[in-house]
């Protein structure tokens, strides 16, 4: 009987061991994930759209909130260019896309974007109809410079 004993004791241990070698393979690949999700979520989105009440170049808490982001990811990638694209011609977008503009711009400014790169773009006049509140937007663009490979 003791051989059958030992036998057991060595099945189960290289049960035990390959069970343990599966679960550190295991966790392995959850950290590896873990940090290809924390580099995607630093990568820095090239538009950022900031929204108007309708009649309005006042800037709501959600507008700041959004240049406060454009202004982050443009001192962190330093872009060429920074374009602010106003101006739909629905309504009276139109006359408020200089007004709305300067509110964008002056809010990049204090948020330590450089006057230089800052440059005057129109948005697209689409046939596509984004609705009353995208109507009431302002668009801010980073231009990126790409090397040739």
């Amino acid at each position: 009987m003791a051989p059958v004993k030992s036998t057991f004791v060595v099945v189960g241990w290289c049960h035990a061991r390959g069970f343990l070698m599966i679960r550190a393979a295991a966790i392995g690949l959850a950290l590896l994930l873990l940090v290809a999700c924390s580099t995607a979520s630093t990568t820095t989105a090239s538009t950022f759209i900031v929204f108007f009440h309708a009649g309005s170049a006042d800037l709501t808490r959600e507008a700041s909130a959004s240049i406060d982001r454009a202004a982050s990811a443009i001192n962190r990638s330093r872009p060429t260019t920074v374009a602010i694209a106003a101006g739909v011609a629905k309504g009276n977008n139109l006359v408020l896309a200089e007004p709305r503009f300067q509110s964008v711009r002056q809010a990049l400014e204090a948020k330590g974007v450089k006057p230089s790169l800052i440059a005057r773009a129109s948005l697209p006049d689409i046939d596509a109809n984004a609705g009353e509140t995208g109507d009431q937007r302002v668009e801010i663009i980073l231009g990126m410079e790409h090397s040739p490979h």
